[in-house]
């Protein structure tokens, strides 16, 4: 769904911003949706229109951002034990040391 800046009525991203729900008593930051609008969440991009230097989004756009990043979690993989992952980790800097003393030879 592209943003028709002639039909849609457009909204600033601090504006977007208030329409996030709060956590502990505090809205998004605006940095955080500016990270939303470029980086995005598990692939998910906040949807824009740009006219010059400002940026604008929708009400529509946050919403469906929302829906997305929520049937994104939903879809996922759940986490593994963060012991898993060190464990994982600690084998990965092992392998990777044997492969540098091989390659670069024993000091």
């Amino acid at each position: 769904m592209a943003i028709n800046h002639l039909r849609d009525i457009l909204i600033s991203i601090p504006q977007a911003a208030k329409l996030f729900p709060k956590i502990a008593g505090k809205s998004k930051s605006v940095k955080t949706l500016y990270r939303y609008t470029t980086i995005g969440v598990r692939g998910v991009v906040l949807e824009t229109y740009c006219d010059g230097h400002a940026v604008y989004t929708t009400e529509d756009a946050v919403k469906q951002f929302q829906h997305e990043i929520s049937s994104t979690r939903l879809l996922s993989k759940p986490n593994v034990a963060r012991k898993q992952s060190d464990l994982c980790r600690k084998r990965s800097i092992a392998k990777a040391n044997r492969v540098a003393e091989r390659l670069l030879g024993a000091s």
